[in-house]
């Protein structure tokens, strides 16, 4: 995804059934236990054979549409999403390093 995406959790809410079945085949597939939507998709984009995978802290923190980077063709309300002091948390920082150590994707 891009700036110009949802967020996930958005994505997902607004995900065709047809859709959120395939996203199961795809966790079931590469072993994915995680079920919370949001880390289900930051998961499979760590687990692709994909050289780089990147993921946006709105992801990350399991924001929804309200905390959308971009929305195309639209003015005023773009880019004004901001990470606030405290909010990404011990937590999350240890998700993502599971996530990242899980899929190989630390420094070596």
């Amino acid at each position: 995804g891009t700036h110009d995406n949802d967020t996930a959790a958005g994505w997902w809410a607004n995900a065709r059934r047809a859709t959120r079945a395939r996203v199961e085949e795809e966790r079931a597939k590469a072993g994915i236990a995680e079920t919370n939507p949001e880390w289900v998709l930051i998961e499979l984009a760590f687990s692709s054979r994909s050289r780089l995978a990147v993921v946006q802290l709105q992801d990350v923190l399991g924001l929804g549409s309200e905390a959308r980077m971009n929305l195309p063709a639209t003015f005023g309300q773009n880019w004004k999403w901001r990470l606030e002091p405290g909010e990404l948390t011990r937590d999350h920082a240890r998700r993502l390093y599971e996530a990242t150590s899980r899929w190989r994707r630390l420094p070596r």
